[in-house]
C-alpha cells in the first residue's frame, strides 16, 4: 500500500509543472501585450503561390477553391495550386473548378497525384517545386480565406528575418452543438493565449498547417516539407526557427474554418495532432536542447513539445486517487494541505486559462460562454485514454498513415452529419474501456466523498462526466454507422 503514495505524489508534481506552464503563458501574454510588429505596404505586390491541399473532400472542395479565388490580390501576381491526392469524385470536381477559374482569368493549376507519398507534406513539396511565388499561402480543405487575407499579411514581411506570418481561425459552425462550442473555446485559447504569448514573447511557436503565409526561402532553408511525422507543420516550424527565422502571429486577420461535429471525427483529429506532436518531439527536441539557444526558449520548447504527456500521466494520477484515499485511512490528518494544493493547481488552471482566452477574444461577453468553458475543461479529461494511446504510438518508430479529418461542408447549416465508417474492433474496445472508466470514476467520487476527501471527489466527478460524455457520443455516432468490424475482417 505504501507504493501508491510516492507514485501518486510524483505524478502530481509533474502535472503541476505543466499546469503552471499555462500560467506562465498568461504571464508572458500580459508582459508583452503591447508589443507590435512593423508592417509596410509594398510599392509592388510580390508574387504569391496559394496552395490548396486536399484528399477526398467532395463536400468542401468547391467552397475552398471559390473562397481562395475571392481574395483581393492582383491576378498577375498570384497563382493557385490545387494539390489533389484524391481517389474519389473530388478529382473531377477540382478539375472542373480549375478549368472554370482559368476561363475567368485566374492562374490555376490542378496537380493530381496518384501516389500519396509524404501525404500532405509530399503534396506541398511537389507543388513548391514548380511554384513561382516568393511567398506561399496554405489553406486546408475546411477553410475559407477572407477577401483581405493576403493584403493584410504581406506587409509584415518588411522584416527580412520574418519567415512566417500566421493568422487566426474563425469558425463556421461553432454554435452547432456543445462539441463544436467547446472546440471553439479550445481553439481560441490556443491562438489568443498560446500563439500570441509565444510570438510576442520571443519564443518558438508553430505554423498551424493552414491559414498562414510562408516566405518561400524559409521553407528551402529549413530543409523543405518532410513527411516523416504526422505534424509536418510543427516539424518545419521548429526547424525553421532553429535556423534563425522569426515567426509572427497576427490575431486581427482571420480565415473561416469548419469544426468536426462528430465525436469520432474529433477524436481522429486530436489523435493525429497528439501523435504527430510526439513524433516531432522525438525528431527535434534533442537538437534544440543541445543547441546554443537561450535557456528560456529551450524550456518553452520542451514544455510545448512534451505537453501531451499530461494525458497518460493525468489518467494514471486520476486512477491512483482511489487507492491513495484508502492508504490515507491509515494516515489520519495527511490529506488537507496537499489535496487543497492539487485542487487549486490542477482543477482551476484549465478553467482560468480558457476564461482568459475568451476574455481576450470577446471581452465583457465572456460570461456567456461559461458553460462551454467548463465543457472545454471536462471533455479533454474524457479524451485522456484515447490520446494516451496516440501519444504512446508517437513514441514508437512505426511510420503512421495520415488519416484525414472528414468535413461535412457546414457553411449554410448549423450542423451536418458525416457518413461514418463502421467502427474498428480496436476503436470499439477503447470506447468500452472509456465506459468502464466512467463507472470507475463514479465509484471513486462516491468513495472520496464518503471519506471526506472533497477535493478529490470533485476531480473524480469531472473525470466521470468527461469519460461519460466522450464514450456516449462515440458509441452513439457509431451506432448510426452500422456495425463493428471484426479484427479478423479483410483489410481494404
Amino acid at each position: 500500500m505504501y507504493f501508491f503514495w510516492p507514485v501518486y505524489t510524483a505524478l502530481m508534481m509533474v502535472l503541476t509543472v505543466y499546469a503552471l506552464h499555462r500560467y506562465g503563458l498568461i504571464y508572458l501574454w500580459i508582459k508583452h501585450s503591447r508589443r507590435e510588429y512593423p508592417s509596410v505596404v509594398p510599392v509592388e505586390w510580390p508574387m504569391v503561390t496559394v496552395q490548396l491541399p486536399f484528399f477526398n473532400e467532395p463536400a468542401v472542395v468547391s467552397r475552398l477553391v471559390n473562397g481562395a479565388l475571392g481574395m483581393d490580390y492582383p491576378r498577375d501576381r498570384i497563382e493557385f495550386q490545387l494539390l489533389d491526392d484524391s481517389t474519389d469524385e473530388t478529382t473531377a470536381i477540382a478539375a472542373r473548378l480549375a478549368v472554370e477559374a482559368r476561363s475567368n482569368g485566374f492562374n490555376v493549376t490542378h496537380c493530381h497525384r496518384t501516389d500519396r507519398s509524404g501525404f500532405k507534406a509530399g503534396a506541398l513539396q511537389e507543388g513548391l517545386n514548380v511554384a513561382r511565388g516568393e511567398f506561399v499561402a496554405i489553406f486546408d480543405a475546411d477553410f475559407i480565406p477572407r477577401r483581405e487575407f493576403l493584403k493584410k499579411l504581406i506587409p509584415y514581411f518588411v522584416d527580412p528575418d520574418v519567415g512566417v506570418v500566421q493568422a487566426t481561425w474563425a469558425h463556421l459552425n461553432c454554435g452547432a452543438s456543445l462539441l463544436t462550442r467547446l472546440q471553439e473555446v479550445l481553439t481560441v485559447s490556443h491562438f489568443a493565449v498560446d500563439q500570441r504569448a509565444r510570438s510576442r514573447g520571443g519564443r518558438f511557436f508553430n505554423f498551424n498547417g493552414t491559414c498562414g503565409l510562408w516566405r518561400r526561402a524559409t521553407i528551402a532553408d529549413a530543409g523543405g516539407w518532410q513527411g516523416d511525422t504526422l505534424a509536418e507543420d510543427l516539424d518545419l516550424s521548429f526547424r525553421a526557427q532553429m535556423k534563425g527565422w522569426r515567426f509572427v502571429y497576427i490575431d486581427e486577420v482571420l480565415a473561416d474554418a469548419e469544426l468536426p461535429a462528430d465525436m469520432q471525427v474529433f477524436k481522429r483529429q486530436q489523435e493525429r495532432w497528439t501523435r504527430g506532436t510526439v513524433q516531432v518531439a522525438r525528431k527535434v527536441l534533442v537538437p534544440i536542447l543541445t543547441s546554443g539557444l537561450p535557456l528560456k526558449i529551450k524550456l518553452e520548447c520542451f514544455l510545448h513539445l512534451t505537453n501531451n504527456v499530461v494525458y497518460p500521466l493525468g489518467l494514471f494520477a486520476a486512477m491512483f486517487v482511489l487507492p491513495s484515499i484508502f492508504w490515507r485511512l491509515f494516515s489520519p490528518g495527511h490529506e488537507s494541505v496537499w489535496d487543497l494544493f492539487v485542487f487549486l493547481a490542477l482543477s482551476s488552471v484549465a478553467f482560468l486559462y480558457h476564461s482568459f482566452g475568451q476574455f481576450v477574444r470577446y471581452g465583457r461577453g465572456t460570461w456567456k460562454n461559461l458553460f462551454s468553458v467548463c465543457a472545454a475543461v471536462v471533455v479533454p479529461m474524457g479524451l485522456s485514454a484515447h490520446l494516451s494511446v496516440a501519444a504512446l504510438k508517437g513514441l514508437g518508430g512505426k511510420q503512421a498513415v495520415f488519416v484525414r479529418t472528414p468535413k461535412a461542408g457546414t457553411l449554410a447549416r448549423k450542423s451536418a452529419r458525416i457518413n461514418a465508417e463502421a467502427i474498428s474492433f480496436k476503436a470499439a474496445a477503447l470506447i468500452g474501456f472509456e465506459m468502464l472508466l466512467t463507472g470507475y470514476f463514479c465509484l471513486s467520487a462516491l468513495y472520496a466523498y464518503h471519506h471526506h476527501s472533497r477535493g478529490n471527489a470533485f476531480i473524480m466527478v469531472l473525470f466521470a462526466f468527461g469519460f461519460g460524455y466522450v464514450s456516449a457520443l462515440s458509441w452513439r455516432c457509431r451506432f448510426s454507422a452500422g456495425c463493428i468490424q471484426s479484427p479478423f475482417s479483410a483489410k481494404t
